[in-house]
């Protein structure tokens, strides 16, 4: 893999660890749950998280923490394969 490929990975994973870090943060979730997900690039060049071995009462944790309603998400694509959330915003006006 090329230093350019490496590069632009390397981003889209520091962007998505930090995007899910932020979100569980801002969930109220503990830092001892989130603290271990770290950006991580493949071989091949693909960009991905690595969420790493969590207790199974953090997993349950991180669970409830994404069915909030403040936590909805949309999956949005990088287009270097890889995928972060973004929040979805609530509509304006009345329905």
């Amino acid at each position: 893999m090329d230093m350019e490929t490496y590069r632009g990975a390397r981003a889209a994973a520091d962007t998505a660890a930090r995007a899910l870090q932020d979100a569980l943060a801002g969930a109220d979730v503990p830092e001892r749950v989130w603290r271990s997900i770290e950006p991580t690039v493949t071989r091949q060049g693909g960009a991905f998280v690595d969420i790493g071995l969590i207790p199974a009462g953090a997993a349950l944790l991180l669970a409830e923490a994404l069915r909030r309603p403040a936590a909805r998400l949309r999956w949005l694509d990088t287009g270097t394969g890889a995928m972060i959330p973004v929040p979805v915003a609530p509509p304006e006006g009345p329905l």
